[in-house]
């Protein structure tokens, strides 16, 4: 019978694939085997096997081995000892800040390899290396490794990992833990839950042969809530109702007048501690009710995705240290720092330092731990060797009285992210025994500087008079005590003379409460500035450190009138400071110097009545050396001035100062310099100024809704807008104007030289009400008078309500029941345009129903946060900027 076509095929296939199978398996058709042409291994029959298997177990054309009982054959062909994979491929953990990863051995099974060191400053962390570590699962609790069991452990990063995977001593694992009782069933059958926002968990039979949760991460485009793993949108936080989420993850499309802000918020409370232990502090501080919510320390949570801060504090009446915050759902970092100056003397670091990374904050935490880890240090300041003494014992009024100012400066480049360079603490009156101290500072190396503290001044401690660097470096790489801070300084004293004699008092009695001159003294490791107390002779003493200084005096009226008839600044001299130096007579040779102040030639023009004793004009006057000097122009001058100064060329520079108007820049007028040789009179410093007017204008119109605030007669200076000039030159003179509540229609006239300046205009008192809007307008060339200049703003109305977690906020209601509190503000709603680097701030007051807002917006990408802006009004907001909207489109 002739075979089909059909049941030839098959025949046919067979007989070419044939070839090819032999080929791989490397045999070759006359049945010779070697290295040449198999790469497993030969059998007796000149085949060749694959060789890794147990009956048949070798490579490279070597004759096949059987392995013995209790063996196997590994994929290299080699007999050994059976194995079974310790570990999932993959599946890389952490130890001691170390990387392991799960390889695939010699023999064939999956084991942990040696630990490999991260780069650089990276930190093992959930298997991969990082900057920071984060905790990876609850310290204590165990899970199920097949029948073994896996605990999570506390690593020398101080974050938790899940440690080795360790076989049962009995029965096997259950639940989290190894048992040899009957399992019982954790959960029902299909069950579902969400571990936290990227992780779902499902009731399935475990190893145990029991129900348990199992597991399984999110896809990339999802999230859990509610139960399971679902599809979100692509914009974080998700669009406001209306509004959709386009491919470059803006929020479009959506009514901007009925807006819906919301944001997610969960409460965080916790404990904070120093070395694992509830700091100390000066009970006494804290002793007054009247203090009860002082606060102690200070903690930030800062946002990872937005960058977005968070703060909150630990108060007098939180005796455990407690704190409490409500922030959005994310990933923070944390850092602690003592709260303002200290007065609580706190014993924790002076720095801010980061207590936690990345910690994933996604339901309301009942107990954050956050601990401060830093070595203990102790020392004492010392000056020549010796306890310094107090010039006035008495000053020292209160134990909490600060003497002297110890700051420490580590490098930028070695200070992680977020945290201070620089931090001071204080040596009080309570240790003037032995100027003693006692800090926590972490591990580094440390520059100090000595100076006074502000308050030291009544009791005067015989210390350096200014900021001196310390001439070695501190290391801190452990605990630390009996650290020794050594000032070398000698004493210099003298007395001041003018043109070879003792100056004069312009007016008053000379009393050792009067302050005549001060004395600045400087050099790279120094800088200090001494205030000279009136004695009949002009003395002086203070203390300088040795070396080369440059010293140089003046009056000490400041921006004020003159107290003496010493110069508004003195040249430089050099002093070399090798040991104590006595009878020093330092004299300034000067000469008198007086003019006027003209605009365009004439005195200038007053916008209101001006009276005696009312600041009208600054002169900022700078030597050719760089030392500089103010003579202030008061009503009684009539723009005339008198001053002595010492020869040179000077620069001058006019700013207005006080309320009046006058026809001037309100900015730095620079005049022609001017040379000093000899006495000079009739000095004319004129400025050349044109007169530029115009309007501030919304959508063609002139702001509204500031009306009922100017109406108050004691508002009428304040501002409501200011138009600023920028010079585009460098160093050329600039020029701002206020527009006030006398001005309305939002009209102005500013005096402004020739020259060409950016323009912008900016916000005045954020209590006006007014619908005023800030913004930047085209570069204006001025080269004589501009009038009807428009500054008008394209912008839309942008408004709608809040609301936290989908639901109106809280607030104590007896609060905004108080008439008096009705224009309180209640939160702030900012919207930042960054590319144009514009911000916007909407203010949510008592009187505005259902938390509901109102602003206009030129057209932009804003991103959109809310914050608390009251802590008297029971709200519920968040303790900072929370984001609402990414990205909001205002076409």
């Amino acid at each position: 019978m002739t075979p089909s076509r059909l049941s030839v095929l098959p025949a046919l296939v067979l007989s070419a694939l044939l070839p090819l199978a032999l080929l791989s398996a490397g045999c070759p058709s006359s049945n010779s085997c070697d290295a040449s042409n198999c790469l497993g291994c030969c059998q007796d029959d000149g085949t060749c096997a694959p060789g890794n298997q147990a009956s048949a177990c070798g490579a490279g054309g070597a004759t096949c081995d059987s392995c013995s009982n209790g063996q196997q054959c590994s994929s290299a062909g080699v007999c050994g000892a059976a194995c079974s994979d310790a570990c999932l491929e993959g599946a890389n953990r952490c130890e001691s800040g170390k990387r392991i990863a799960c390889v695939r051995g010699a023999n064939g099974c999956l084991a942990y390899a040696a630990p490999e060191v991260c780069p650089g400053t990276q930190v093992c962390s959930g298997g991969a290396c990082v900057d920071h570590c984060s905790d990876q699962c609850p310290e204590g609790t165990g899970r199920c490794a097949g029948s073994s069991v896996q605990y999570c452990e506390r690593q020398s990063t101080g974050c938790t990992e899940w440690g080795e995977v360790r076989s049962c001593a009995i029965g096997n694992c259950q639940n989290g833990k190894c048992s040899n009782s009957q399992c019982t069933d954790a959960c029902t059958a299909g069950q579902q839950r969400c571990a936290n926002t990227q992780r779902q968990e499902t009731c399935q039979t475990g190893s145990s042969g029991c129900l348990e949760w199992v597991a399984q991460d999110c896809g990339a485009a999802e999230a859990c809530t509610g139960t399971r793993c679902e599809a979100v949108s692509p914009c974080s936080p998700p669009c406001p109702e209306g509004f959709t989420c386009n491919s470059a993850l803006v929020c479009e499309g959506g009514t901007l007048t009925s807006l819906i802000l919301n944001t997610d918020l969960i409460n965080v409370l916790g404990h904070f501690t120093v070395n694992g232990a509830i700091p100390s502090f000066d009970a006494a501080y804290c002793a007054d009710a009247w203090r009860a919510t002082y606060a102690l320390v200070s903690l930030t949570f800062e946002q990872v995705s937005t960058g977005a801060k968070f703060e909150t504090a630990v108060r007098c009446n939180q005796n455990g240290f407690n704190y409490a915050l409500r922030l959005p759902p994310g990933k923070y970092n944390v850092y602690a720092e003592p709260y303002s100056s200290n007065d609580a003397n706190v014993r924790m670091s002076p720095f801010k330092l980061r207590v936690a990374s990345n910690v994933t904050l996604t339901e309301d935490t009942p107990d954050l731990k956050l601990n401060q880890g830093v070595p203990a240090v102790s020392g004492k300041l010392t000056v020549n060797s010796a306890v310094p003494t107090l010039t006035t014992p008495a000053g020292c009024t209160s134990d909490s009285q600060h003497l002297a100012d110890l700051t420490f400066y580590r490098s930028s480049s070695t200070t992680p992210a977020g945290e201070d360079e620089f931090a001071t603490l204080s040596i009080d009156c309570g240790h003037k025994a032995d100027f003693s101290f006692e800090t926590f500072l972490p591990v580094g190396t440390y520059d100090v500087r000595i100076s006074p503290a502000f308050a030291a001044r009544p009791a005067g401690p015989r210390i350096a008079s200014g900021n001196l660097k310390v001439p070695s470096p501190v290391s801190v790489t452990g605990p630390t005590s009996s650290l020794v801070l050594n000032q070398v300084v000698h004493p210099v004293s003298g007395r001041l003379t003018v043109n070879g004699a003792t100056p004069t008092l312009k007016g008053g009695t000379c009393t050792s409460s009067l302050t005549v001159a001060e004395i600045i003294a400087s050099n790279n490791d120094f800088s200090g500035t001494t205030p000279l107390p009136c004695t009949s002779d002009f003395s002086f003493s203070l203390l300088l450190p040795p070396g080369s200084q440059s010293v140089y005096f003046r009056d000490a009226g400041g921006y004020g009138k003159p107290v003496s008839t010493l110069p508004p600044m003195s040249v430089k001299r050099t002093l070399n400071v090798t040991g104590p130096l006595s009878n020093q007579v330092w004299d300034q040779v000067v000469f008198p110097v007086s003019g006027k102040v003209t605009v365009n030639g004439a005195a200038p023009v007053l916008g209101a009545q001006c009276f005696t004793g009312d600041r009208l004009l600054n002169l900022m006057v700078q030597s050719d050396n760089a030392l500089s000097g103010t003579v202030t122009l008061y009503c009684e001058d009539n723009f005339q001035f008198a001053t002595v100064l010492p020869a040179g060329k000077y620069t001058v520079q006019a700013s207005p100062s006080g309320s009046t108007q006058l026809n001037t820049p309100e900015g730095f007028y620079a005049f022609t310099p001017f040379t000093v040789s000899s006495a000079t009179s009739g000095v004319v410093l004129n400025e050349v100024v044109y007169p530029v007017s115009g309007k501030v204008l919304n959508n063609g119109v002139a702001p509204t809704g500031h009306e009922p605030f100017c109406q108050q007669t004691y508002n009428r200076q304040a501002p409501l807008a200011r138009v600023s000039f920028s010079n585009t030159v460098q160093g050329a003179t600039n020029g701002t104007k206020s527009i006030t509540c006398e001005r309305p229609a939002f009209d102005f006239t500013a005096w402004l030289p020739a020259g060409t300046y950016k323009v912008e205009t900016q916000p005045g008192f954020d209590t006006t009400g007014s619908n005023f809007v800030p913004g930047r307008f085209p570069n204006l060339t001025v080269n004589g008078t501009v009038s009807n200049l428009l500054l008008d703003q394209t912008v839309r109305t942008v408004s709608g309500r809040l609301t936290v977690n989908d639901l109106l906020p809280t607030v104590d209601a007896s609060y905004c029941a108080n008439s008096s509190n009705l224009s309180a503000t209640l939160a702030t709603v900012t919207f930042t345009d960054e590319t144009a680097s514009f911000k916007q701030t909407a203010y949510v007051r008592c009187k505005d129903s259902s938390f509901s807002f109102t602003t206009l917006l030129p057209p932009g990408t804003y991103d959109v946060r809310v914050a608390k802006a009251n802590t008297s009004a029971g709200l519920n907001f968040g303790d900072g900027p929370a984001q609402a909207v990414a990205k909001l489109r205002v076409p």
